[in-house]
């Protein structure tokens, strides 16, 4: 009886333990707090880069959303991230037209052992010409 009690016991207390992970709500789009860019001007195009977080946090996914105000029509958007403070590889951001000159990407990245870091982004937009811009934006354990 008492190994049944045990046995019971420690069974609830590991399904106790499996909590899914506090996530942050989406919210309309937005500059998060720290990001070094929200507009870049760039010969003749103004681009407004935000999120659909208010802060981007590890293993959490996130949208990341690119109006480009120009006279010629962007083509398509490539882009990668990759951390400043702790090398982690090139995360490539796809992304899909979702209106006129207007581009959505859904992104991820993973966790590391600082409770704060800073990434990179690298955007390639595409028309007549490649043009390039980066910008950072930090990130949180939680």
């Amino acid at each position: 009886m008492f190994t049944k009690f045990c046995q019971l016991f420690l069974i609830l207390m590991l399904l106790g333990g499996c909590n899914k992970a506090e996530q942050t709500a989406p919210v309309s789009p937005r500059c998060i707090e720290g990001q070094s860019h929200c507009q870049i001007t760039i010969d003749d195009a103004e681009v407004s880069i935000t999120f659909n977080r208010e802060k981007l946090v590890a293993e959490q996914g996130f949208q990341l959303l690119i109006n480009v105000k120009s006279p010629k029509a962007i083509t398509s958007i490539s882009a990668y991230m990759e951390g400043e403070d702790m090398y982690m590889g090139k995360i490539p951001l796809l992304f899909e037209k979702s209106g006129k000159n207007q581009f959505i990407a859904d992104g991820l990245f993973g966790s590391c052992g600082q409770p704060e870091m800073t990434w990179r982004v690298w955007i390639f937009i595409n028309g007549n010409k490649q043009q390039s811009l980066s910008f950072t934006v930090p990130s949180y354990l939680r």
